[in-house]
């Protein structure tokens, strides 16, 4: 069953909620997630990065952290989707992938057993397919109607893939999609954004879209039915990874501060903090974050709350133990832009292309991505 509203409460709903996408398929032996083959003990320090060269013509996207210091990269040649390998301390670049539609997402699951790819058969038809990450093999496949997928996979059970079909009409479809067993099961929610919170509950802010406005409860969405969960709490953001869940609060006495609250998976509060905030026109800029093991917050901060519009304050760059609450400035001055870390944090690729590295220990950044012109 779709479900629809009007055109920009959805765009309003993507601006707060993402801080930053008939079947035939293939599955091969059964494939528990676990701690990828691509990850091993813990390396040495890193000391240095050799920076990626790509041609600026047929460059995509860098899709993320393969292990500690291999990356996955997607361009565009001759007429192929190519997805290479890229090491960042030795500098080694292989062919991984090769594929003749152009991927418009691609996500490695948690674990980085699996890596999920988006294509687009149509303009009003979506595929996901499901590679093993150490064969390469594809392992399963479906198509959805849809002009938009967003997605998320399940950080407790890698079989299970939370998936919103967005129509032409701004019209929705929420959908379980277990690539294991090729079945793609619609779910009743009055929301197309969602947090797996275990292996069958979903986490939703509910936001009011008869009434809009600029917060809204947790809901708990379960096989047993809906549950509103922290009765009094709202949030403009919420959101977690496996053991640790994020919920953002604006100050009421002052609209550009922020209190960050940290949970466990049982959503027992564990840590708060104040933030300064960017306000634009629907609410409340979302700060680019990464949760990381330990656990640990990398969080780009704006130095001082203001209107985002017309804020030339500065950011940096915190580390904080989620545990401890103890805090480190890891940069004094960075562009604010999405983070993507690698497993252990070591390095952190930054901005809109990834085009920046952080060494998170050295406490320095360097450029990383190399344009050249091509032929």
């Amino acid at each position: 069953m779709r479900k629809s509203f009007v055109k920009i409460a959805l765009l309003f709903l993507f601006i707060i909620l993402i801080p930053l996408a008939g079947c035939h398929g293939k599955t091969g032996e059964k494939n528990e997630p676990s701690p990828s083959a691509h990850q091993h003990t813990s390396p040495s320090p890193i000391d240095s990065v050799a920076p990626l060269e790509v041609d600026q013509h047929t460059f995509q996207f860098i899709i993320g952290w393969l292990s500690e210091r291999e990356l996955l990269i997607y361009e565009w040649l001759d007429q192929q989707a190519v997805i290479s390998s890229y090491h960042v301390t030795s500098g080694d670049r292989k062919k991984y992938l090769v594929l003749d539609e152009p991927v418009i997402s691609a996500n490695l699951s948690p674990s980085k057993t699996f890596l999920l790819i988006h294509t687009a058969p149509s303009p009003i038809e979506a595929e996901l397919s499901i590679f093993q990450t150490t064969t390469q093999e594809k392992i399963a496949a479906i198509h959805i109607p849809s002009s938009e997928i967003y997605y998320e996979w399940n950080p407790f059970n890698e079989r299970k893939i939370f998936v919103t079909a967005f129509y032409e009409d701004w019209t929705y479809t929420n959908y379980i999609y277990e690539w294991y067993t090729e079945s793609l099961n619609e779910i009743q929610l009055s929301q197309p954004f969602a947090t797996w919170m275990a292996e069958d509950i979903l986490i939703i802010l509910d936001w009011n879209w008869e009434e809009p406005s600029l917060s809204a409860p947790l809901v708990k969405v379960s096989p047993e039915g809906k549950e509103t969960v922290l009765p009094g709490e709202e949030f403009f953001h919420f959101q977690g990874k496996r053991s640790v869940f994020i919920g953002i609060q604006a100050t009421k006495e002052n609209l550009t501060r922020g209190e960050m609250i940290v949970f466990d998976y049982h959503l027992n509060k564990q840590l708060s903090f104040s933030l300064p905030l960017l306000t634009n026109f629907s609410g409340w800029e979302i700060p680019f974050y990464e949760i990381l093991p330990g656990p640990v917050l990398m969080l780009i901060e704006p130095n001082t709350g203001g209107e985002a519009d017309i804020y030339d304050g500065g950011f940096r760059l915190i580390k904080r133990n989620l545990r401890t609450g103890e805090e480190e400035v890891v940069l004094e001055d960075i562009e604010n832009g999405p983070l993507l870390c690698s497993p252990e944090g070591k390095l952190c690729l930054n901005g809109y292309q990834s085009q920046n590295i952080i060494y998170t220990d050295g406490k320095k950044l360097e450029p990383f991505l190399i344009f050249r012109e091509g032929k």
